[in-house]
């Protein structure tokens, strides 16, 4: 045959020299073997005897196996025939220089000399050393003789005293057993640093502004926080803390990320501690300590009405206390009915994380849970009966508050920050697994009469340049060359560094090495854990491109030779890591990033003492009155707010709307705080966090100033009308009502003693629903009394018509004609003159409350007019320049007054005549037009009204002042 067709065919075995994974040299011996030519060892090649000839037979029938157990730290040797023993062991390191020697322990945990035999049924196992890294060299020969080969005892020393007619062979097994490299923090000196110590946010604050504010980096850096905050930090963000020994670096991004999840778990964590989970100050704590007592007392615990955050469908009626009085407009004197109520709600949460493995395995870990009770206490606050008139108008308020705590047991614990397996390179290289290229046996002669078959680089050079010396030239066209692939020297600058992934191959059911960009690169593995000159002549380099026939898949990036037609059959696989374990830090970053805000929301759900509710409350309030209309008694309701097609007032929290939008028909609503003014809901800011609060009360209604003709709705020409806020004004034409209350009330309490509630009618009636964390219901009914007849009291201190008594006149003497001068018109109520104003007799203008009197009925003239007193006193010493002390005058005569002429001023008769003369006189005139003149008469400033001098120059003239002289 001719050596460049031996070349074709065997030309590459050489560079199982350089062993990657798992080598394996062969030593067969023979007394012939010196002896035999080379076409005489063809002519063994076939035969049964055990010679050189005959190593491709005796390679496949023996054919010797291992696996490699990184987990377990197990090395397995198998063989598919024949029994075999370990006579030798020896063990080499790597290092920047190149290997050096090492004792065998240091690597395996069994002598592998006194571990027994291995057979095709019983396997050779040896125990590593956990983390060991290195190549151990085992020495094996056949142990029992068979039909192929003599037992190495038995067999014969031929004359250059080596064993002949047996079969042995050397195991170099290569351990490879750190998938976790410790790599330097790349990230620790810089966007690391700004965490540790507050200072350099400006120069990373194009990734931190997104994540963290600066404020928060100054104030709750690592170095800034308390010991409990630095604990904190060294189980949520260790990898910051880390200058080295990390499995993986973060990107500035997501390093970023976990700084401003860091911070805001612990100033979460910090503010539920400082107050106990209560979120309220001391005063909030007892309010709502009393509050519940009370309700507690009552046995008003409703908490097993609640279920998930929400009490059910329940309504609460209340239904105000007839013999209650206020005894002010405000607090507590005006807000004599209440009730309490209580409820809480435990919910035990658990937290998982989720980790999606780079095998694309799935798996969640519990993280823990939270026990987290809240609790809410709400009092209830609503007016008394009121007592009116028609034409009259009053106020009804009702109030609900409501404080939440809520306290947790946070037994969460942070994800596990996780790790990055590398797999390793794990290459079989025994004998029978390569195919034909390779050596041939010239050249495998060579190489044993040299060096024994060490496959030394001197032996190697020497053999090559003898066997194939003379047709190298035949050889180019195969485009490899001795010189051009397998010196060391090129080999050792070959190392491209790496980029790509691993991956799951599921068809071929192991991991792969997927490359980014060039194909021909490492597996990460390679720029891990070997430096530059160890990569350089470590395992078989990985060269040229295109996809591996025999394999079916691309180029996995491990370091072996190939050449044109096909590659070196060599089973090499990444080992090393589990499918519940990632190979990439990318895939842990992600899973890092998306399990940290798992935790942050769990943290702070947990810690949180409350948040706003998202729930809307509806709140209503109406009144009924009863009036004619066409002959009919027929009874009206009027809700508030008017101005909402479903007659509901709705408040957002603020937990919803941070700002104070305007809702429909809040406008029946109070505030006690000038922050919420004209909002109620759930209070977030200062002492009242946490604090659901709501007071409303008729939204008011605009009165006619001629007409005392009143509307709900603002109507369009507000010149001639005005608004009496938060009050409801009872129309003129309404009936009485609750006459009997109203006597009880206003008269004499005596004067009913029977059962008041079978008497009331409940006009009043207010309701809220979903009020509060828990959403409760809530119904309010009181009433109103009206008596719009005239209460003579008789001797009994009673009304003599005995309150609802029907007194009108029957029978042959009642004269039913009526005439205007049946009616005495007044302006005024003599017993009250201002009734919507507390009026204090005790001369100080500071005491006047409510609606301020006019110039003339007040205290204007000061001390500092005496120049202006003193004239007014002399011209006319009738003229009262006292106003309180006539008002107290005039209260003090009531109804007497009008029993004479003593006092009266004018006495006008308006008959038909009078009325059509008026009704023309006003005729194409405003409300707000005046006639007439202002002038001073005795020193006083007065007004002469054109339409009553005008009408007095027909029946009478009248005076002014008491001057008498007909102005």
């Amino acid at each position: 045959m001719k050596k460049h067709k031996k070349l074709i065919k065997r030309a590459f075995l050489i560079l199982l020299i350089l062993v990657a994974g798992f080598g394996i040299h062969h030593v067969m011996s023979s007394r012939d073997t010196a002896e035999v030519t080379r076409n005489e060892a063809r002519e063994n090649s076939t035969s049964s005897t055990c010679g050189t000839a005959n190593q491709k037979e005796l390679e496949t029938y023996y054919k010797a196996s291992s696996d490699f157990d990184i987990g377990n730290h197990r090395l397995t040797i198998s063989v598919l025939n024949g029994t075999f023993r370990a006579t030798s062991v020896s063990a080499t390191q790597d290092t920047t220089s190149g290997s050096a020697a090492v004792n065998w322990n240091s690597i395996l945990a069994t002598d592998p000399t006194t571990a027994g035999t291995v057979s095709a049924d019983s396997p050779l196992v040896l125990n590593t050393v956990d983390g060991a890294n290195g190549t151990v060299t085992i020495h094996f020969v056949l142990a029992a003789s068979d039909d192929r080969c003599t037992a190495y005892d038995e067999a014969p020393v031929n004359d250059d005293g080596v064993k002949a007619n047996t079969y042995e062979f050397d195991a170099v097994v290569e351990i490879n057993s750190n998938t976790t490299p410790s790599l330097e923090n790349t990230n620790y000196n810089g966007i690391c640093a700004v965490f540790r110590t507050g200072q350099g946010y400006d120069q990373y604050a194009d990734v931190l502004k997104g994540e963290v504010s600066k404020s928060d980096i100054e104030k709750y850096n690592y170095n800034a926080v308390s010991a409990e905050g630095k604990s904190n930090y060294n189980d949520t963000i260790a990898y910051c803390l880390t200058p080295s020994g990390v499995t993986f670096n973060y990107t500035e991004k997501q390093t970023a990320s976990m700084i401003g999840t860091a911070i805001s778990i612990w100033k979460k964590m910090e503010s539920g501690s400082s107050s106990s989970g209560s979120g309220g100050s001391p005063e909030f704590l007892q309010a709502f300590n009393d509050t519940k007592q009370k309700a507690l007392a009552r046995g008003h615990d409703y908490s097993s009405l609640v279920k998930d955050g929400s009490i059910d469908n329940t309504r609460f009626g209340h239904t105000c206390d007839w013999k209650l009085k206020a005894t002010g407009t405000t607090g507590d004197e005006y807000y004599v009915n209440k009730d309490y109520y209580y409820a809480k709600e435990e919910e035990s949460t658990t937290v998982n994380y989720n980790y999606e493995y780079t095998s694309r395995n799935k798996e969640t870990v519990s993280g823990g849970s939270c026990v987290r009770t809240c609790e809410e206490a709400v009092v209830v606050e609503y007016g008394p009966p009121v007592a009116s008139k028609a034409g009259l108008c009053f106020e009804y308020k009702v109030k609900v508050t409501s404080r939440v705590v809520c306290n947790a047991a946070n037994k969460i614990s942070p994800p596990t920050t996780p790790q990055v397996c590398t797999p390793v390179p794990y290459c079989n290289n025994f004998p029978g697994l390569v195919n034909d290229a390779g050596p041939s046996e010239e050249f495998d002669q060579c190489i044993q009469e040299c060096d024994g078959g060490k496959y030394g680089q001197e032996c190697s050079n020497k053999c090559y340049q003898e066997v194939y010396g003379d047709d190298e030239s035949e050889s180019t066209s195969l485009g490899v060359s001795y010189e051009g692939k397998i010196t060391a020297s090129r080999m050792s600058n070959a190392f491209p560094g790496y980029a790509g992934r691993y991956e799951w191959n599921a068809s071929i059911g192991r991991i792969v090495w997927m490359p980014s960009g060039r194909r021909d690169t490492y597996g990460r593995w390679y720029q891990e854990n070997k430096d530059a000159v160890v990569r350089a002549t470590h395992g078989n380099y990985l060269m040229g491109w295109g996809v591996f026939p025999d394999m079916g898949i691309a180029q996995e990036g491990f370091r072996r030779q190939i050449y044109t037609t096909g590659p070196c059959k060599q089973d090499c696989r990444w080992i090393g890591c589990s499918n519940n374990q990632y190979w990439n830090a990318e895939d842990a970053a992600d899973d890092t990033i998306r399990n940290w805000q798992i935790y942050e929301d769990a943290v702070a759900s947990c810690n949180a003492s409350a948040s706003c509710t998202s729930k809307t409350a509806y709140f209503t309030i109406s009144v009924d009155y009863t009036h004619d209309v066409d002959g009919k008694e027929v009874e009206e309701t009027v809700e508030f707010p008017v101005d909402t097609s479903n007659n509901q007032a709705t408040l957002p929290s603020l937990g919803e709307s941070q700002d104070n939008t305007t809702v429909s028909g809040e406008d029946i609503f109070l505030s006690d705080y000038e922050d919420y003014k004209g909002y109620d809901g759930c209070y977030v800011s200062g002492d009242a966090r946490n604090w659901y609060q709501a007071e409303w009360s008729f939204p008011g209604t605009w009165i006619n100033n001629k007409t005392g003709e009143i509307t709900y709705k603002q109507p369009s020409n507000e010149d001639a009308w005005h608004l009496k806020e938060d009050k409801f004004c009872v129309p003129l034409d309404a009936k009485s009502v609750n006459t009997t209350w109203w006597e009880w009330s206003e008269v004499n309490q005596n004067c009913y003693t029977g059962n008041m509630e079978d008497t009331i009618d409940y006009n009043i009636h207010a309701s809220t629903t979903d009020f509060g964390y828990f959403g409760w219901n809530f119904d309010f009914e009181c009433f109103y009394a009206l008596k719009n007849e005239v209460c003579d009291v008789n001797e009994n201190g009673c009304c003599s018509d005995g309150g609802d008594e029907d007194n009108t006149c029957t029978g042959d003497d009642c004269d039913t004609a009526i005439s205007p001068e049946d009616f005495a018109f007044r302006i005024v109520d003599t017993n009250e003159l201002f009734p919507e104003n507390d009026t204090n007799n005790s001369g100080s203008a500071n005491n006047l409350t409510g609606r301020t009197p006019g110039y003339n009925w007040s205290l204007g003239i000061t001390d500092e007019d005496s120049s202006i007193l003193t004239m007014l006193n002399t011209k006319n010493p009738d003229y009262h320049i006292d106003p309180l002390s006539l008002i107290s005058d005039i209260q003090e005569r009531g109804r007497s007054i009008y029993s004479g002429d003593e006092y009266l001023d004018y006495s006008f008769v308006l008959d038909k005549q009078a009325l059509a003369a008026i009704r023309s006189y006003n005729r194409g005139k405003n409300y707000t037009d005046y006639e007439g003149r202002s002038r001073v008469k005795n020193g006083v400033t007065v007004y002469e009204s054109s339409l009553i001098n005008e009408y007095a120059d027909k029946q009478g003239t009248p005076g002014v002042n008491n001057d008498g002289e007909g102005e």
